[in-house]
């Protein structure tokens, strides 16, 4: 059979035409046309994610829009863009970005999603015809095909954020095996700095490319030629990765998958109690199957059908290294999200990518006859230059690029002066102690570099539910304020009674910190309520972040229009604005853990709002009867809106006898309507018979499936807290952790913020440093009577000293590099090489110790108190 090397241009086009085939009669059975105008949907079952929206609303006001935006009741939403960024060129699934709401609709544009599939074919054939030369065209038309398909079908054919990473694997393991092979780096920068687009699909392929490395160098060990070569692998990747670094740097505010999600989404106690969640676990587990099934069928054929020996053990044992290797992120993200270090909901979706090519290069391998050709090639030079110069170079572009504090500088600088100290190491360092000293260097700086981007990602607590004041001044008349896409399905219902608030606590989504859990907690709601990530919805949204912008796909008779462009509309809510002047006897309040979820929001409004009649919200006698696992509640009939808060873990959930989806669904029924968001049901208009009954079953047994109230105030006069608002002249603009609020203040008044306290939060009022109090558990200062300008600073706790502490000791390295560059003979010297490198290590060891371990037992003693 002709080997697929021979014919590249045949084989290329093959994988693409068989691909494409299967996946048109997959569709066509799915009644999808991919030129015609039917919805590919696909349900993600979350919620609105914060930072993607911060993309949108950044697109639409600084022009970069252009396409359409799509809007549905009962779907989701997405935003077709320009691509914007260099990375996004390469595949069309970067293209278009969906991540919106409770599912994705994708109109007329299903062939992009073709389109992918047929870059992964290319990449894919290009990988196996240069890797293993000998392979048949049929057998290599069939793996990339199959490693194609994997990928399509791996993300439910649909979610193409992560599509365009089956495209880019390839292009990373190609340039992996060229550079231990002895050749140019180039590819295999190229194909590192495209996944760290992601970084969890640059960490996966980081540590399947270093064991690789490791495993195909063995016959060279002892060698000078594998520490070259080794080497070679090191100095690329953390170039390259020190260089995307900074390239992401200024891309923050529009990319949602960046290095911002570092220190992000802590867990909840009940994950850290159990990290490895079993139905999750086996999730990550299944992800890997789609793909592998093809390429496994054709291994086990191979291996059991042919009559010849079978390969060599050399090449089953890499293999199987690497599938391991591929397969250990799913045991070790658990512990990552546990030690606050970054988590990804989607995670799933791109974690089968590696173990796809794996597998696939398995078949290959077996196909070709066993032949892995030994690590080979000419020793190329270093290019210390290039090493070095890119990291500089990004650095210098960082800084011209982004507007930085003193404080921005060095954190930024210190990633760089490390990378500089592992490099006078490989140049001053022998023997077996190179590895050692490099590792500990680099990772002596990982808290470093992490805290340098932790106050990035930690700036979204800066903003929750809000935009980039200065972006909002500037595109939108000098308004000011939150933007917030309010109760999605309110757009487009013509039916009256559903354009109440929907209560939603989803926005907190990729805002959390253990404070918001305890917020919650303090608020009423159990444990049942907050481990799906504050799933179950809360009230105090609309009590106090309700006040925003409103994003609509259409004209809203009744609202103030603010900006408008490319068929998309942004609406400012009444007293919309980013703090709210409160009474000083707020400050202190704590709410009740023990107490319900309406008790506490009573109180709290009582506190903001001492001069109110009455409170917000009436209790209301919810009749349960219960048989096993399935009950039924009687609501009765209440004037004005009962909001209800049925369990995360409900099923078959029906009001009225009619099923109510547990996730974001409007439903219209004669005489009444009722709808679920996010865990928060909404029963309006009881049935004639005077009461309204909830039927459900539960996963697990509760004590209160569903907890009920009644609005005392109609729903056009909530929130409450915008009223007034406007007669002390609030201002706001900032960046992120830095926000300037200037405005007028009574005697015994404070400043509230819907930010949830921290403690690396200072606070200034009229240049002079002011404590950061509570209401709750969100911030308040002090205000003085008069005009008041008061400066919100964000640093994580102990940076400024860890950046200290890390900056001296990379200066002493450097010194002590440079002395022993010009005294090479001294005893100094000599001891330092005996047992100095011991002390880094023990150092790095002590300082990933206290950022895995003391964060973990930090998580835990908070989620006690």
């Amino acid at each position: 059979m002709e080997p697929a090397s021979s014919r590249p241009v045949l084989t290329s086009l093959a994988s693409v035409a068989f691909a494409l085939a299967v996946l048109f009669l997959f569709l066509a059975v799915r009644g999808i046309w991919p030129l015609g105008g039917h919805y590919l949907e696909y349900m993600d079952n979350g919620q609105m994610v914060y930072p993607t929206l911060k993309y949108y609303a950044s697109a639409l006001m600084t022009g970069a829009l252009d396409g359409s935006f799509f809007y549905d009741v009962n779907g989701g939403a997405g935003i077709r863009v320009s691509p914007s960024l260099p990375h996004q060129l390469l595949v069309p699934s970067t293209w278009i970005v969906v991540a919106m709401g409770d599912s994705f609709l994708l109109k007329d544009m299903v062939w992009v999603m073709l389109a992918d599939a047929a870059c992964i074919c290319l990449t894919a054939s290009w990988f196996l015809r240069r890797v293993f030369p000998s392979l048949p065209v049929c057998w290599t038309v069939l793996l990339t095909a199959g490693y194609a398909l994997g990928g399509f079908f791996q993300t439910k054919y649909g979610f193409m954020q992560f599509l365009d990473h089956a495209a880019m694997f390839p292009l990373f393991a190609l340039g992996l095996y060229q550079l231990v092979n002895g050749g140019r780096g180039w590819l295999y920068a190229v194909g590192l700095f495209l996944l760290a687009t992601s970084m969890y699909s640059a960490f996966m392929a980081v540590v399947t490319g270093w064991l690789f490395a490791w495993a195909f160098t063995l016959p060279l060990k002892g060698t000078a030629e594998r520490r070259v070569r080794l080497a070679r692998v090191f100095w690329y990747t953390a170039a390259v990765t020190l260089a995307t670094c900074y390239y992401w740097l200024p891309m923050m505010e529009m990319s949602r998958d960046s290095m911002r999600s570092l220190f992000m989404t802590p867990p909840t106690f009940f994950e850290l109690s159990w990290p490895f969640d079993p139905p999750k676990f086996l999730e990550r587990l299944y992800a890997c199957l789609p793909g592998m099934a093809c390429a496994a069928l054709a291994a086990v054929y191979l291996v059991y059908g042919r009559k010849e020996a079978p390969p060599a053990n050399r090449g089953r044992r890499l293999f199987l290294l690497l599938l391991a290797a591929s397969v250990l992120p799913a045991f070790i993200e658990p512990l990552h999200r546990a030690a606050h270090l970054w988590s990804y909901v989607d995670f799933p979706v791109r974690f089968g990518f590696i173990p796809n090519l794996v597998v696939a290069s398995f078949c290959a391998w077996i196909l070709s006859g066993g032949r892995l050709p030994q690590p080979a090639g000419r020793r190329w030079g270093w290019g210390w230059g290039w090493s070095l110069g890119l990291p500089v170079a990004a650095f210098a572009v960082s800084l011209i690029v982004l507007h930085v504090t003193d404080m921005d500088l060095v954190a930024r600088l210190l990633p760089l002066l490390f990378f500089s100290c592992a490099w006078l190491c490989w140049r001053h360092v022998e023997g077996k102690r190179l590895v050692w000293s490099i590792a500990a260097v680099m990772l002596l700086g990982l808290p470093v570099g992490a805290a340098a981007f932790w106050k990035q990602g930690e700036e979204e607590k800066a903003a929750v539910l809000a935009l980039n004041a200065e972006w909002l001044a500037r595109g939108m008349d000098g308004y000011a304020g939150l933007l917030r896409v309010k109760d999605r399905d309110r757009l487009l219902v013509d039916n009256a009674d559903c354009l109440g608030p929907v209560p939603s606590i989803g926005n907190f989504r990729h805002t959390t910190s253990i404070s918001h859990f305890r917020f919650l907690k303090n608020l009423g709601y159990r444990d049942e309520f907050t481990r799906t990530y504050g799933q179950g919805g809360t009230l105090f949204s609309d009590l106090l972040l309700g006040h925003g912008f409103m994003l609509a796909s259409r004209p809203v008779e009744g609202m103030e229009s603010v900006l408008s462009r490319e068929g998309m509309y942004l609406y400012r809510l009444p007293g919309a604005r980013w703090g709210l002047v409160v009474p000083q006897s707020a400050l202190g309040l704590r709410l009740d853990a023990e107490a319900g979820v309406f008790s506490n929001l009573n109180a709290l409004h009582a506190a903001l709002c001492p001069s109110a009649e009455g409170p917000l919200y009436a209790p209301v006698e919810v009749r349960t009867e219960r048989n096993g696992n399935f009950y039924r509640m009687s609501v009765p009939e209440y004037p004005g809106a009962v909001y209800g808060f049925p369990q995360t873990d409900t099923e078959e959930l029906r009001v009225n006898g009619r099923a109510v989806p547990v996730m974001a669904e409007a439903q219209k029924a004669p005489g009444g309507t009722c709808r679920t968001y996010n865990g928060a049901l909404e029963l309006k208009r009881a049935g004639v018979t005077g009461k309204t009954v909830v039927e459900g079953r539960m996963r697990r047994l509760v004590e209160a499936p569903l907890l009920a109230a009644a609005a005392r105030m109609p729903e056009q006069d909530v929130p409450v807290l915008g009223k007034g608002q406007d007669q002390y002249g609030l201002e706001a603009q900032g960046r992120g952790g830095h926000v300037e609020v200037s405005l007028s203040a009574g005697k015994g008044e404070a400043l509230m913020v819907p930010v949830v306290h921290d403690r690396g939060w200072k606070a200034t009022r009229n240049g002079v440093d002011v404590p950061v109090e509570k209401v709750g558990e969100l911030m308040a200062v002090r205000l003085q009577e008069g005009r008041n300008r008061v400066v919100f600073d964000y640093y994580p706790p102990l940076l400024k000293e860890s950046l200290f502490v890390s900056a001296g000791t990379a200066l002493l390295f450097l010194l002590y590099a440079w002395w022993a560059r010009r005294h090479p003979e001294s005893q100094l010297r000599r001891v330092v090489l005996a047992c100095g490198y011991r002390l880094f290590l023990c150092c790095a060891a002590v300082v990933l110790a206290a950022v895995y371990v003391g964060s973990v037992v930090l998580f835990v003693v908070q989620s006690m108190l």
